[in-house]
């Protein structure tokens, strides 16, 4: 998807990878949980969860193996890397400063999921240029 249409548009994902992420950081809510997206055309079809080796509230790092086995199923299916996903178990609710400074991948989304009253959200970032820009997530 053209990077315009993105940030114009925003991301499509699945109820139910909504969900399932949500879910995931409920779950986790000790740890950042970190993962990749694949799908096409900013639409979201896989969820492909990877531990984060530091086990940290504060900070992940994907595991370098699991990421490298999720990046050969995309291409063996015909998916590209749609987005990142990671979580704040203790907020805030858009990316950190850490977060900027390691970004690897500027041209795909960022996927944020944080707690907020309770309740489990998910805020997504493109970038335009080095500047993150809240994007829509659209449930299909």
């Amino acid at each position: 998807m053209d990077k315009s249409n993105l940030l114009g548009y925003g991301i499509q994902i699945s109820r139910g990878i909504y969900y399932r992420l949500l879910n995931l950081a409920k779950a986790n809510s000790t740890e950042e949980v970190c993962g990749l997206l694949a799908g096409n055309n900013g639409r979201i079809k896989r969820l492909l969860p990877i531990e984060n080796i530091h086990h940290s509230p504060i900070r992940y790092m994907m595991d370098p193996r699991q990421q490298l086995k999720a990046i050969l199923w995309m291409e063996a299916h015909q998916m590209d890397l749609t987005a990142i996903y990671h979580s704040h178990p203790g907020g805030p609710n858009t990316l950190s400063e850490t977060d900027l400074q390691e970004i690897t991948f500027p041209d795909v989304v960022y996927l944020l999921l944080y707690p907020e009253e309770k309740r489990w959200k998910i805020r997504a970032f493109a970038f335009q240029e080095k500047t993150p820009i809240a994007i829509p997530v659209h449930q299909i």
